[in-house]
């Protein structure tokens, strides 16, 4: 009897040792990776997950802006209604969402007031270009959903951004 018992426990044990040495070779081998890549592999990542959570998206968008500002420039004005244009069409069957976001520098609140703003600027652009203001919502997400996590000029530029978010 003893040894029947002995042989089970043994074979459990077994198993149990080999998942936990799976699963840690596992982490080991991919979180250095991941942790060390910045930018555009970050970013690339980011935009393949967030179109594999919403099926119905058709376009994503991203407008940069200057520091503490909500301010769009004369060229990029253009750009952006000649780029609705063509990619909206005289489809009315679409909703638009403007997603304002900050770098980590300054207050959280002025951050989400500062992403408000810059949303708002991308939609009175778009309200011009024809599209119903209904068809648009207005949304910041101020310092929480970077793009790129570091702590420089360069991160904080991939972040002060507005996505225009396109589904049907």
């Amino acid at each position: 009897m003893s040894l029947k018992y002995s042989t089970k426990f043994f074979k459990i044990m077994h198993k149990k040792i080999l998942s936990y040495l799976l699963i840690t070779a596992i982490i080991s081998s991919c979180s250095k990776d991941f942790l060390s890549k910045s930018g555009s592999q970050n970013d690339l990542n980011s935009q393949i997950n967030q179109g594999l959570n919403n099926p119905n998206e058709l376009v994503r968008q991203t407008i940069y802006f200057d520091t503490n500002s909500s301010n769009i420039d004369l060229n990029k004005v253009k750009q952006i209604k000649n780029d609705i244009k063509s990619r909206v069409g005289k489809n009315t069957k679409i909703i638009i969402s403007a997603e304002g976001h900050c770098d980590e520098r300054g207050s959280e609140q002025y951050n989400y007031k500062l992403g408000k703003k810059r949303a708002h600027a991308v939609k009175k652009i778009l309200v011009s270009s024809g599209i119903k203001p209904s068809k648009i919502s207005v949304v910041s997400y101020g310092e929480s959903k970077p793009v790129d996590v570091g702590h420089d000029e360069n991160a904080w530029s991939k972040n002060r951004r507005v996505e225009l978010v396109i589904t049907k």
